[in-house]
């Protein structure tokens, strides 16, 4: 008798917790009753007596960093913003003026706190290792690449390594950028392949290193989307304003330039029209066509603004307009045009 009534009993169970979840305001279950919100237990004396004293001790090191920073100690300043990190994770405050704190000693131009903050790359909490390079790196002058920067691009934590790349761009520093090149190349070249690719763009700008240059070219063409338009935008940074355009960026964009994803075409668009040359021009000419009308304001932007050499864009946009038979498209070559008097007028007039 017992079996008997178990087994529907279970089965009803079963269909109660199976019935999809209506969307709304407050969770519902089985018959449409809503949950009350769970208030949180009330704390009790001993742990309202160690959050206070949490709070006391928080404040205690902040105002330590304060008057480290204004003793002119910023480095143990940093270290009394991490132990207040340690208190309250969450704190948002703390972390800026962490950020901010390493920029400073960046911003210095020397590397005597290095040995005391070298310990920091490998912090239990990774996301403080992330903010001290971060740090590090958005204070340093381009004309000094901070030695625990430098430390940073060694580490075996692949989120340091991704923050210290992220700040190595603008290397002036003659002394260190051959071992800033020597270790990219050698993340570049190592099995990480997130790590490889984000290599790329450093490498690109700094150095116009031909193999990270061509797997970028190659990564245009990755199924995986956000790669691909990673490697479209990078392929167009304003490093390579004034190089020529050549056959293999024209054939890892061409496929983009036709793509039925309007944002890769876009991404394409402002790509070629980073570059110089009539291929370049003929390219950005054809997107003035496209149905999306961002792809079309960037396609006009490169012709107007980019390309230097004007006289090749008036002959070739004449040439477009002699052919044109769609008033929209011809009304956007009129444009250019338009665009482009109207920019040599200014020029005139600043002189």
């Amino acid at each position: 008798m017992v079996k008997r009534l178990i087994a529907p009993l279970l089965l009803g169970a079963w269909a109660m917790a199976s019935l999809p979840v209506p969307v709304g305001s407050a969770e519902r279950i089985g018959f449409g009753e809503e949950i009350a919100p769970v208030d949180p237990p009330p704390q009790t004396d001993e742990e309202k007596r160690i959050a206070e004293l949490e709070e006391q001790k928080r404040a205690r090191l902040l105002l330590l960093a304060e008057l480290c920073e204004q003793s002119g100690a910023p480095a143990r300043g940093v270290l009394y913003l991490v132990e207040a990190l340690e208190v309250d994770p969450a704190d948002e405050g703390t972390a800026r003026k962490l950020t901010a704190m390493a920029g400073a000693l960046a911003a210095s131009g020397t590397d005597t706190y290095r040995d005391m903050l070298a310990p920091l790359l490998d912090h239990p909490d990774v996301s403080v290792a992330v903010l001290v390079v971060g740090g590090l790196g958005s204070g340093r002058d381009n004309r000094h690449f901070p030695l625990l920067l430098l430390d940073a691009l060694e580490s075996d934590r692949p989120e340091v390594v991704e923050e210290a790349m992220r700040w190595s761009p603008n290397c002036w520093d003659k002394g260190r950028k051959p071992e800033v090149h020597a270790r990219l190349r050698t993340i570049f070249e190592g099995r990480d392949d997130y790590l490889k690719l984000r290599a790329c763009f450093p490498l690109m700008h700094d150095f116009k290193d031909k193999e990270a240059i061509a797997y970028l070219l190659k990564e245009t063409r990755s199924e995986n989307r956000g790669r691909a338009l990673l490697a479209v935008g990078w392929i167009g940074d304003t490093c390579n304003s004034r190089a020529p355009v050549y056959p293999e960026l024209l054939e890892a964009l061409e496929p983009q330039l036709t793509s039925d994803d309007d944002r890769m075409r876009r991404a394409a668009v402002c790509a070629i029209g980073t570059y110089q040359g009539e291929a370049a021009i003929r390219h950005l000419i054809a997107a003035l066509a496209d149905a999306n009308g961002a792809v079309v304001y960037d396609a006009r932007i490169g012709l107007v603004h980019t390309q230097r050499d004007v006289d090749t864009v008036v002959r070739l946009v004449n040439e477009a307009l002699e052919q044109e038979t769609r008033a929209d498209v011809e009304h956007r070559l009129r444009e250019v045009l338009d665009g482009i008097e109207k920019k040599k007028k200014q020029m005139t007039e600043s002189r």
